[in-house]
């Protein structure tokens, strides 16, 4: 017996995906066989497909770190066959065959009930990033915030970012937006936030330890300076939950938000939260904090995912070769492979690609050097000038022309400094 799923593999460093029929697992004691309704298509799985390593545990895998559906079969007292089930984070889709397949094999400890007013569509339209925004709310309201002002979101156009400026703005709090995505205004607005604050125009002037308060708590999903000046603006005895890092997984600050107005950062991490937090946070999503998120949801059937990835599929550029040559090709030459195998081409692109500059003026050097490096740049020479911010990033410039936050470079360009020497 056999069963679809989305299927990437790996062959000599190049991975492939395609929709292939694998072997149904036998559940074991205390597991689990549950047919796949739904799954929410997350970063973890993107990164999954594409084999960064770290994701998943090895390969060929099947992606996708969560699903919803109904019991198969049940080696567990706790579940029955016909049960409508859920299944988030833990390891799912990560060392054990995810959600982008028509089956999954799971511990029963991994899952809980569908709440009765919830549907299959509506539970994956939250997925895990839903699941965050929920235990990020819970952790700020549980800790303590100043309801008398507004609670910042960051990253609010976002899955996590989105559904906690839903649901804060659904429970009565006035929600502040921060965004890079100034086009997106009026969606934010329609979502529920109150304000709209640009990421650039956020961070202009730098962050302060402490600055005037502004907000009464905050849930980041981006980490960085973002997660920093929010923390600055952070009323007295207010709380702020910390669950991404895709403005950088550092940032600085100084223990006075802590000990000066008693500000608690929390950290979130809604994957590996027990499952009697998430039993309790699905059933809020389905209750008291449910929100209507079908217009920002988008059925994708499974064979589309293969499709898409197909056309996708190409490298990136290799000076040393052609554009558009062949670099590799799966199944490998001579193998042997069923009437009808698809046959994945990787091809080598025109250009490096374009890598948009992240907000790096005001940083530390340190920090602006382990940003640009991780997208792919290179580190070019320091100029030091007149400033009293010793060794904090002044302009930045590539060929002697100035760049911003926002502007787009090839990858592998050389990125100049201008830093503070410390002088007024």
């Amino acid at each position: 017996m056999e069963y679809k799923a989305y299927y990437v593999e790996e062959s000599d460093g190049v991975f492939s995906s395609s929709i292939q029929n694998l072997e149904i697992p036998e559940p074991k004691d205390g597991e689990l066989l549950v047919s796949v309704s739904y799954s929410s298509l997350n970063y973890k799985d993107a990164l999954c497909a594409k084999g960064v390593k770290g994701v998943a545990a090895s390969y060929p895998f099947v992606p996708g770190i969560d699903a919803v559906g109904m019991v198969a079969k049940s080696n567990s007292d706790a579940f029955n066959e016909g049960d409508k089930v859920i299944c988030s984070g833990y390891k799912l889709g990560m060392s054990v065959n995810g959600g982008f397949g028509s089956l999954i094999c799971v511990p029963a400890e991994w899952v809980v009930h569908l709440p009765s007013a919830m549907s299959d569509l509506e539970a994956m339209s939250y997925g895990v990033a839903g699941l965050t925004s929920a235990a990020c709310v819970k952790a700020i309201l549980d800790k303590g915030v100043i309801d008398t002002l507004p609670i910042a979101v960051s990253g609010a156009t976002g899955g996590v970012g989105s559904v906690a400026v839903g649901i804060l703005s659904k429970i009565g709090f006035s929600v502040t937006a921060i965004t890079g995505k100034s086009s997106e205004e009026g969606f934010l607005k329609k979502i529920g936030c109150d304000q709209f604050i640009n990421r650039d125009d956020f961070l202009e002037g730098g962050v302060r330890p402490l600055d005037k308060t502004a907000f009464g708590g905050g849930v980041d999903a981006v980490g960085g300076e973002i997660l920093a000046k929010i923390l600055s603006q952070t009323a007295q005895k207010g709380s702020i939950a910390c669950c991404g890092n895709v403005a950088g997984a550092s940032f600085q600050s100084s223990v006075f938000p802590f000990i000066l107005r008693v500000i608690s950062l929390i950290g979130i991490d809604s994957a590996e939260s027990s499952i009697e937090l998430k039993k309790y946070l699905w059933e809020k999503l389905a209750d008291e904090w449910k929100l209507d998120l079908s217009e920002q949801t988008k059925v994708i059937e499974l064979a589309e995912l293969d499709l898409l990835y197909i056309i996708s599929d190409s490298a990136n550029y290799n000076p040393d070769y052609k554009v558009n040559s062949v670099l590799d090709q799966l199944p490998k030459p001579n193998a042997k492979v069923k009437r009808g195998r698809k046959i994945y081409l990787t091809l080598n692109a025109s250009d490096y690609e374009m890598i948009e500059i992240p907000k790096i003026k005001g940083t530390t050097v340190r920090y602006a050097r382990n940003t640009i490096e991780s997208l792919g740049f290179v580190f070019g020479e320091i100029e030091y000038v007149d400033d009293i911010a010793r060794d904090e990033v002044i302009s930045i410039s590539h060929d002697d022309n100035e760049l911003n936050a926002g502007d787009y470079l090839k990858r592998t360009s050389v990125i100049d400094f201008k830093l503070g020497n410390g002088k007024q």
